[in-house]
């Protein structure tokens, strides 16, 4: 180094105040990274290949999503706690009811979601890959956690 230039030991991310170009974007091409680009030559293995080639953040996408859902149950039964804990025992009951009825839609979409699949022609083609829906599916939505398999 010659003096003029700054060490790495010396720079610091100014995330936390302003958008920071060079660490932002080598994080943005971690995480949407989508190697290897060598696509095999099986003309079979290249459409499963195809299928499955996705960057880091789509594979992370599902445990996120599950998590977010899980926190936000979480979150909306603690309000209601602390309503309750206040004496505001309508406020309570209406965000209990609300978060509950907003469950249910969703675990009833995803259960619809189910039964398109087994009713279509995708149903061939999921057991032609083993994946064929199983009760326990159904039975995961009765539970309301159905939306964590999707």
């Amino acid at each position: 180094m010659n003096g003029t230039e700054p060490s790495p030991r010396d720079f610091q991310c100014p995330c936390r105040y302003f958008f920071c170009v060079p660490c932002c974007s080598q994080l943005s091409e971690w995480i949407t990274d989508t190697r290897p680009d060598i696509p095999p030559k099986d003309p079979e293995t290249r459409i499963w290949y195809e299928r499955g080639k996705c960057s880091r953040f789509d594979l992370l996408f599902p445990f996120l999503t599950a998590l977010v859902a899980l926190l936000d149950s979480g979150m909306d039964l603690r309000v209601a706690v602390i309503h309750y804990q206040r004496g505001d025992y309508t406020w309570s009951v209406l965000t209990l009811a609300f978060a509950f009825v907003s469950l249910v839609s969703i675990e009833l979409l995803s259960a619809n979601w189910y039964l398109e699949d087994q009713r279509s022609y995708k149903l061939e083609i999921l057991k032609k890959n083993g994946l064929e829906i199983k009760y326990w599916h159904y039975i995961c939505h009765f539970f309301l956690c159905g939306s964590l398999l999707r």
